[in-house]
Order: structure tokens, then C-alpha cells, then sequence
């Protein structure tokens, strides 16, 4: 018999450096927490401990500084990551900057189904996949994969093709397999649904460490394992894999799994990792000062929910908040409305909140334009609907709104969608009533749905980070609570 030991140290979807309003993330922390953990697992001498991260390391959009990408760099090569797959915000300045960046890391890239058009080659500095020896003659094979979407959801040239993740991973099994991998893990940064369909359509695979969802989950699907971290270095997965293989029998060698997950909270700074984020943040500092980005504009007295599952299934009331600023901009506004994934940051920000242009910035990233434009009710409702269609599922386009009450009927086969003018649903809006819907370009325009009607534009206005910077200084302080009943469910 032969056997082996490795440990994954994983984490994923590293956007946000410091810790949140509850203490908990962080990098230098995540740091501390990281060097401990290694230095418990590494006193047993025949265990290989790996270290990875599955995606969105970079940055979070195209409005973050190009900058901040050398010094994920810095910062992951202090950390001792080891394997990376691409993930989509990788490509927020295009391949070319990408490529400019990776000679300098110290880890192995993988992008096993991204393609240049032209050549049909890997991306510069990209691999493939790897053979990595165990203990005891035995080898592990990693590959990693990106999502597809990744060609419209960030910026890479025409001449970058994301190819099929299943045909890819079917590939580097099996080339894998002949290498002699006794375990194969794949990287990888797509919805858990993807995950499921590589488990499922592709044999061999035995571990998935995955990013893109940022919520922390480990599961089987059938005998893979799946596993991902959440985000922002909030979790450390500890993932312990036994392999075990018969001389005698040339069946496929037995795999134990065990893991724990990590919450960093409370941990000390790790002083090396301080000093790296020191020289960054201050030169990011001292231009958001003479920028005028930390001037507080007003207090929030109550907690703003700006987390993911809330934004994109339920009421929340920084949708309405937001929502609230855009019907003001225009004065013969009826309602407003934005979808939920327009909201970032995802998470809970605490009562006593100063809200200045940098945190504005930091939950509505992208610079929409806003639109005022004149509809039927009856053509706003059949909107909304494909707006709540996914509900339960987490969905970017799940509306946010104000000046309006809507109840949603999702315990019917058939859903339905009632819009009224008030809390109490006394005031029903008639089909063929005229509302001014204020909203954003992104909406009328990119968003399924209201792209099927007739509107009549009444006028454009300010961006939409600006409006709500203009919203909280008049106001000086908001409170919002975390209803008002502007969205009703019925299950």
C-alpha cells in the first residue's frame, strides 16, 4: 500500500484589503491566521500543503485602480499562494496588462480553457495543467478553468476565447489520468451550478476549489468534493485529502476527505503584510483626500443591508435609499427603480456610517447614467415580473424600488405582480395608468425586459454615484429601517 497526504489551504474572490465593520476579514490578518495553520499541519513531514486561490484576484471592476494589481502581486507572493486559476476580474484591463503583471508572480496561473484566437495558444504566462509529486511515488494533477461569461461580464479583446469549461476539464483528466495522477483537483471560478455539471459530466474529477459565488459552502456532488471560501480572505478552507493505492489492485485509489473552515476574526497583523498595504494605502490615501473622496457628506443612523442574498431576493433598505435619491433628481418622478445587482460591497454597514464619496463608490461601482422615462403601468408590471423571475435564486436583476408597493405572488404557477401607491395596498395602479419611471440607462438598456416596450424618454440625468452624493449631503443624516413592506413575497 501505498499513501499520502495533502492539505489545501484555499481561498477566493479577494476584492476588499481590510477588515469589515464587524472585525472580520483582512489581509495581514488572514496573513496570521494563514502562518499558523501551515505551521500546525507542516509538523507532520509527509504531508504537501498547497496553497491556493481560486479567482478574482486582481481587482473587482474596471473602475479599480490598474495599480492595485501589482500589489495583489506583492501581497499574494508574500502570502505563499501557489496555484491560481484566472478568474473574470482578471480581464478587467484586457489581456495585455494581465500578461504584463503575471511574470512577477510567484505562483502557477491556471486558464486550461482560455484560448488567444489568433494562435490558439494559452495566454501568456497561463498553464495548463501540472503533475505535482506526493509521498510515496504518488502524483496529484491540478488544472483550472474560468468562466466563459467572462467574455461579456469583463474586457478581454476579441482575440480571447473562453472556451467550454466541461470540454476542458474532460481534457486535462484524461491527459492527467496518463500522466499517472493518482488524485486530480481542478481550480476553478464559475457558479456552483458549473461546479455541479464538471462533477457530474466529468469523471476523475475528485476536488473542486472554487471561487466566483462568494459564499462559503463544501458539499459532495456524487463523489467530488466542492468547495469554496466566500470571499475577501473572510474564510481560510482547510481541506485534508488521504490517498491510498494497492499494489496489488489496479483500481482507482482511495480518497478520504476532511476539512475545516477558518473564520478570520481576531487575528494580529502580520507585520511584513502591514508594511506592504502601508505603502499602497498611503499613496491611495493622500489621493482620495485632494479628491475630495473622504469628505463626509452625512450619517446613516440606522444599519444599511447591503449583503448579496438581500439585494438580490428581498427588500433592502440600501436599495431603497438608493432608490429614494434617484426619484428625487427628477421632480415629476412617480417611482424608481434599479436592480439589485447594481448594489456591490455586499455586506452590512453599521449605524453611525459616514457616507463619503469613497464608500458611495465602493457600493455602486459602475458610473450609470440616469433616466427618467414615461410607460404604461400594465408594461412596468410585465417588466418588473421577469425582474423577480428567478426568485428564490439569488438574481442580479431583482428590482429595488420606490414611490411604489409591489406584492409578488411566487406560490402560483403562474406569477403575478400587483403595484400599488401605498403601504396599505388600498391605491392599486390601473393597467393603463401613465407612470414616470426613474431609473438607470443600464436598466432600460441592458437589463431583459424593459427593452420590449414602448417608453417614451422624458430626460437624462446625473450619474448615479452622483446623485446619491448629492441626496446625502442636502439630507445631512439618513435613517432607514430595514422595511417598509415596498416589496412583499408571497411563497
Amino acid at each position: 500500500m501505498s499513501s499520502a497526504r495533502v492539505v489545501f489551504l484555499t481561498l477566493n474572490d479577494v476584492y476588499e484589503l481590510l477588515p469589515d465593520d464587524d472585525g472580520r476579514g483582512g489581509i495581514a490578518e488572514f496573513a496570521t491566521l494563514l502562518k499558523s495553520v501551515k505551521q500546525r499541519v507542516a509538523s507532520d513531514p509527509l504531508t504537501r500543503i498547497i496553497v491556493t486561490l481560486n479567482g478574482d484576484f486582481l481587482w473587482r471592476s474596471e473602475l479599480n485602480r490598474r495599480d492595485k494589481g501589482a500589489h495583489m502581486i506583492e501581497l499574494l507572493n508574500y502570502l505563499g499562494v501557489e496555484y491560481v486559476v484566472l478568474g473574470n476580474h482578471e480581464f478587467d484591463f484586457g489581456e495585455v496588462t494581465l500578461s504584463e503583471l503575471l511574470p512577477y508572480a510567484k505562483f502557477t496561473t491556471f486558464g486550461s480553457n482560455i484560448r488567444l484566437r489568433s494562435t490558439g495558444s494559452l495566454l501568456d504566462h497561463v498553464t495548463d495543467s501540472v503533475i505535482i509529486p506526493l509521498a510515496n511515488g504518488l502524483h496529484l494533477g491540478m488544472f483550472g478553468v474560468c468562466t466563459v461569461t467572462t467574455a461579456t461580464d469583463s474586457f478581454p479583446s476579441k482575440d480571447v476565447l473562453f472556451e467550454s469549461e466541461v470540454d476542458h476539464a474532460a481534457r486535462c483528466v484524461r491527459e492527467l489520468k496518463a500522466q499517472g495522477a493518482d488524485l486530480v483537483v481542478a481550480l476553478t471560478h464559475v457558479r456552483l451550478p458549473v461546479d455541479k455539471l464538471l462533477a457530474r459530466q466529468v469523471s476523475g474529477i475528485d476536488l473542486i476549489l472554487g471561487g466566483h459565488d462568494h459564499e462559503p459552502m463544501t458539499m459532495f456532488h456524487g463523489n467530488t468534493l466542492i468547495h469554496k471560501s466566500g470571499q475577501d480572505a473572510l474564510w481560510l478552507g482547510e481541506i485534508h485529502v488521504d490517498v491510498t493505492r494497492s499494489h496489488i489492485s489496479k483500481n482507482k485509489p482511495s480518497i478520504a476527505f476532511s476539512w475545516t473552515m477558518h473564520s478570520n476574526r481576531g487575528y494580529d497583523l502580520d507585520p511584513a503584510c502591514v508594511s506592504i498595504l502601508s505603502s499602497y494605502a498611503a499613496r491611495v490615501t493622500q489621493e482620495e483626500i485632494r479628491d475630495g473622496r473622504r469628505f463626509v457628506l452625512g450619517i446613516s443612523t440606522t444599519l444599511l443591508d447591503g449583503t448579496r442574498t438581500t439585494c438580490r431576493t428581498q427588500e433592502s433598505n440600501l436599495g431603497n435609499f438608493v432608490t429614494d435619491a434617484i426619484r428625487g433628481t427628477f421632480d415629476t418622478a412617480d417611482i424608481a427603480i434599479i436592480n439589485g445587482g447594481y448594489i456591490k460591497g455586499e455586506k452590512l454597514h453599521n449605524a453611525g456610517l459616514k457616507i463619503t464619496r469613497k464608500w458611495i463608490s465602493s457600493v455602486l461601482e459602475f458610473p450609470n447614467a440616469s433616466m427618467l422615462i414615461r410607460m404604461r403601468a400594465n408594461d412596468l408590471r410585465a417588466a418588473m415580473l421577469n425582474m423577480f423571475s428567478r426568485y428564490p435564486d439569488l438574481n442580479a436583476s431583482f428590482p429595488q424600488i420606490s414611490g411604489i408597493y409591489t406584492v409578488y405572488d411566487a406560490s402560483q404557477k403562474k406569477k403575478s405582480l400587483r403595484l400599488y401607491r401605498d403601504a396599505n395596498h388600498a391605491d392599486e395602479i390601473a393597467d393603463n395608468d401613465e407612470l414616470n419611471v426613474a431609473t438607470s440607462e443600464f436598466v432600460i438598456n441592458e437589463l431583459p425586459g424593459f427593452n420590449r416596450f414602448e417608453l417614451v424618454l422624458m430626460a437624462k440625468g446625473p450619474v448615479i454615484p452622483d446623485i446619491v452624493a448629492d441626496f446625502v449631503q442636502k439630507e445631512e443624516q439618513i435613517a432607514y429601517p430595514l422595511r417598509e413592506n415596498r416589496i412583499v413575497i408571497i411563497d
